[in-house]
């Protein structure tokens, strides 16, 4: 699997990742602290949103794209990676590294079977390979104040991030920007519905802000 160098991804990959994305939450934007951004891959979006916020972090569970999520975002002072994967729990989970796609790595949950089965079952393009573990870590656990905007892009483990984010939720109101999924969204909007969130967006991804 090629990924692109540090001077490829200033090129490539900086001016095109998350300017849709800034145009749809600036609007809606009454602070620019704190962004949280989970699924970071590389750090092209977080380099986008530190241009913005006064402070990103910038979560990534594996330990290659990590190494190139620090590489890439090391001038930046107010970008902070962290190692590990978000979840409902401090801990460890495991996840199913993708050969082809660096950004589509899959955590092991009920809500994640049928992907991990249709990318790495019997006879399926990535072959039957064994889930790595990683760190886990619950966003509550951060106690993070001041927290504006949470990016959330975890191929459909995004229930559980939501769920060990609820008082970081309640206590901050953050706009939410979440991968899209119409096998999950139902429950994640159900989740969200509760704390007093609403969708008022749908692209690629889904968006949330507080009633």
């Amino acid at each position: 699997m090629k990924l692109p160098s540090h001077n490829q991804y200033r090129k490539e990959w900086a001016e095109s990742k998350g300017v849709k994305e800034l145009k749809i939450i600036t609007p809606h934007l009454t602070d620019t602290r704190v962004c949280l951004d989970i699924g970071a891959h590389i750090g092209a979006t977080a380099i986008k949103y530190s241009k913005i916020f006064d402070t990103v972090y910038s979560f990534e569970p594996i330990s290659y794209l990590y190494d190139l999520l620090e590489e890439n975002t090391k001038d930046f002072k107010n970008i902070i990676p962290l190692n590990v994967a978000v979840s409902n729990t401090d801990g460890k989970v495991k996840i199913y590294e993708n050969s082809k796609n660096s950004e589509s790595n899959v955590v092991v949950h009920d809500d994640t079977l049928s992907l991990i089965k249709s990318r790495w079952g019997e006879g399926k393009r990535f072959g039957v390979v064994e889930p790595k573990e990683v760190i886990s870590k619950a966003i509550d656990s951060y106690e993070f104040s001041d927290v504006d905007f949470i990016k959330i892009d975890v191929e459909r483990y995004t229930a559980p991030v939501l769920e060990g984010m609820i008082e970081t939720l309640k206590n901050n109101s953050p706009i939410l920007q979440i991968e899209a999924d119409n096998v999950i969204d139902s429950k994640i909007t159900n989740i969200l519905s509760r704390l007093g969130f609403k969708k008022f967006e749908k692209t690629d991804m889904d968006w949330f802000y507080k009633k």
